[in-house]
């Protein structure tokens, strides 16, 4: 997918001189969970440094923290206070606003996770588009402004409303009857004004959703989807839902929606631990194909047979990283 389909640019922030070589970096990251009264530290100062198109397979046994180092690496999650720095292109993430950390999680990191994560109700292609909506869901900031504006004036309504009831029963025959009323009144105003607020809200998402869906670029996005599909063996799925197919297609589907953004660094954790050996061995070619393009990767697995295929191969071991001969 070409950058014309997304309208904003990058988000810029100043990058580090130290790190700038590595497209992705992580340093002395340190990673401890609580459980219950008891810390569990996970990483303990792992350290890992990849250059621009290298393939790096991350071997372990299952428990030590492989996932977690890819989800700190990926901003899915972060390290403890002072546990160490992640940089892409050399720019610490921890000095990069909400709005870049969400860009870079967005449109430079693909993840490939091992049970998939597929949303059922949705057939292949919607799937797979999943990151392009996210990447081109970014509207005027007066839109939702407006939005809250009437909602907020449809609620002062409410209450003025109340009042003027209360006023109007002034003449009532007791207090009580004239606070019955009035309350009465207000409740009614009121609610009448939460639904119009309500009603609003679903037809301004409804009518944005289909002025998105008309725009020239969801078309493109979509087209590109099937595309991806097509090419890892899927054009015939494309409707099909998820439950609808086997482990190995919603893995190939996985994949496809973790390149749809085309981005610069995939997140693999352990990307064939749920298929047999000779449908994992068609999703590494699926990699391998992708790494040979020039993306970079980096890839979790206890598996040493599948380490070897990467360029490098590195160890975590005692919640370090130890690089290998």
């Amino acid at each position: 997918m070409s950058e014309a389909l997304v309208d904003h640019a990058e988000p810029k922030v100043t990058a580090s001189k130290s790190e700038a070589r590595y497209v992705l970096s992580g340093t002395d990251l340190r990673k401890t969970y609580r459980l219950g009264r008891i810390d569990v530290p996970v990483l303990k100062g792992a350290s890992l440094h990849v250059k621009a198109g290298e393939w790096v397979a991350v071997l372990g046994p299952s428990g030590c923290g492989k996932s977690t180092l890819l989800h700190v690496l990926g901003d899915l999650d972060q390290a403890d206070p002072d546990g160490g720095t992640v940089a892409f292109d050399g720019r610490q993430l921890s000095q990069m606003s909400l709005a870049q950390r969400n860009w870079y999680r967005n449109r430079r990191i693909g993840f490939v996770f091992q049970f998939y994560h597929l949303l059922p109700e949705l057939n292949i292609v919607d799937n797979v588009l999943l990151p392009g909506y996210v990447a081109a869901s970014r509207w005027p900031r007066w839109s939702t402004f407006v939005m809250w504006t009437i909602a907020a004036l449809t609620g002062v309504l409410g209450m003025t409303g109340g009042v003027v009831g209360l006023w109007l029963a002034r003449d009532a025959f007791s207090w009580w009857l004239l606070v019955l009323r009035g309350g009465l009144i207000a409740v009614g105003v009121m609610a009448s004004a939460g639904v119009f607020a309500a009603l609003w809200a679903v037809a301004f998402t409804e009518v944005r959703s289909l002025v998105y869906r008309l725009r020239p670029r969801y078309r493109r996005m979509r087209g590109f989807a099937a595309d991806l599909l097509n090419s890892f063996g899927l054009g015939h799925r494309l409707q099909h839902r998820p439950r609808e197919l086997s482990g190995g297609e919603r893995q190939r589907v996985a994949i496809a929606r973790a390149l749809m953004n085309q981005p610069k660094i995939l997140l693999a954790d352990e990307p064939t631990g749920n298929l047999d050996e000779k449908t994992g061995e068609e999703i590494l070619e699926l990699i391998a194909e992708q790494h040979r393009r020039g993306l970079t990767i980096v890839m979790v697995t206890h598996d040493p047979a599948i380490a070897r295929r990467a360029d490098r191969l590195v160890r975590l071991h005692d919640g370090r990283i130890e690089e290998t001969a």
